[in-house]
């Protein structure tokens, strides 16, 4: 066989390797739920602009908000809208866990480690990343944010530190 020929092979059995292989399975179905996550919320903040009338620039408030004086705009720019802060806050929080998360699970997933363990790892961040989510928005009360944000970490800490032992220092 030529080298074009074990070479098509090899790109042909590594696509049916990571469609067959369970943990890459996992790891498709959970990055792909964070990810929807992360959009819902960044167009929940959206939806909270429009509701509350607050948004970031000034030809934001003239292209939507063209009834308000300009007195008005320029109050507006100045202050802050909690309920729009809070999303805010929410969709940055994902910002920084989630790509980590992608990065860690992928790495993680190349270490072939059993599916119960990717499986109870995978779940739990993203558990957890919901948890946070519906904490946050609705709000309930503390500590279920800050169990959401800690116990997903650990998980992504865990598969971390398995995934670094796997490595050669």
């Amino acid at each position: 066989m030529n080298e074009t020929g074990r070479t098509r092979e090899m790109a042909a059995g590594g696509s049916n390797f990571i469609i067959e292989n369970e943990v890459f399975q996992l790891y498709i179905a959970h990055a792909c739920i964070n990810i929807l996550k992360m959009i819902f919320v960044a167009y929940y903040t959206v939806f909270k602009r429009f509701a509350n009338m607050t948004f970031s620039t000034k030809e934001d408030y003239e292209g939507f908000a063209a009834t308000m004086e300009k007195d008005d705009v320029k109050k507006k720019l100045a202050e802050c809208d909690p309920e729009v802060e809070r999303v805010r806050s929410c969709h940055r929080n994902d910002l920084e866990n989630i790509p980590a998360f992608l990065v860690v699970g992928l790495l993680y997933a190349l270490t072939n480690p059993g599916v119960d363990a990717v499986s109870l790892h995978f779940r739990v961040f993203t558990l957890c990343r919901i948890i946070h989510t519906v904490s946050y928005l609705l709000p309930l009360p503390q500590p279920s944010r800050f169990l959401g944000f800690s116990v997903g970490t650990l998980s992504m800490v865990s598969m971390a530190i398995q995934t670094l032992l796997m490595g050669k220092l």
